[in-house]
C-alpha cells in the first residue's frame, strides 16, 4: 500500500496537530507500521515543524512550511522544508548520550538530536533559501 500526503501550513505551530493527525492516520492506514513507529512518526514531525516555524519567526518570514509525507509497506518518510535563512548543519552539537547525566545540561538543541535518534535516516540540507529535513522510518520486520 502506498499513501502520498503533501501539506502547506502557515508558520505557526497551531497547525502541528493537524500534521501529526494527518502523517499518524497515513502511516496507520499501512497495517505494517505499529503503534510505536508511528508514535515515533508523530514525534519527529512535531520537532521538524518546530524547528521550521521557529526559523520562520526568528527572520521574520510569513512563507508557509511544507510537509510531505510517504508510507509504503518498506518505509515512512518525511520531508519538512522551510523558508528559513538557513543554517549550517554541521554545527548541530553532538549532545551526551541520553543516558548521560551531562545530558540534563542540554535544554535546547535536542530536537534534531532526538529525530537522528529515532529515524534510520536523517538529512538535513539547509542554505540561504532554506532548510530542508529527510526522515526515513524503516517498516518493522514482521516475524512469521
Amino acid at each position: 500500500m502506498f499513501t502520498h500526503a503533501k501539506m502547506v501550513i502557515p508558520a505557526d505551530t497551531s497547525h502541528l496537530a493537524f500534521v501529526r493527525t494527518v502523517v499518524s492516520e497515513a502511516a496507520a492506514l499501512n497495517t505494517v507500521f505499529d503503534e510505536e513507529h508511528i508514535y515515533d512518526l508523530t514525534l519527529m514531525v512535531t520537532e521538524a515543524i518546530t524547528n521550521a516555524v521557529k526559523a520562520h519567526k526568528e527572520a521574520a518570514i510569513s512563507a508557509p512550511v511544507e510537509i510531505e509525507c510517504r508510507i509504503t509497506d518498506k518505509q515512512a518518510s518525511l520531508v519538512i522544508h522551510d523558508r528559513g535563512t538557513g543554517f549550517d548543519p554541521n554545527t548541530i552539537p553532538k549532545l551526551p548520550p541520553v543516558e548521560s547525566p551531562e545530558r540534563l545540561n542540554h535544554e535546547s538543541g535536542l530536537g534534531f538530536a532526538l529525530m537522528e535518534m529515532l529515524a534510520d535516516k536523517a538529512e538535513v540540507r539547509s542554505g540561504p533559501d532554506g532548510t530542508e529535513v529527510s526522515l526515513v522510518l524503516y517498516a518493522p520486520t514482521r516475524e512469521p
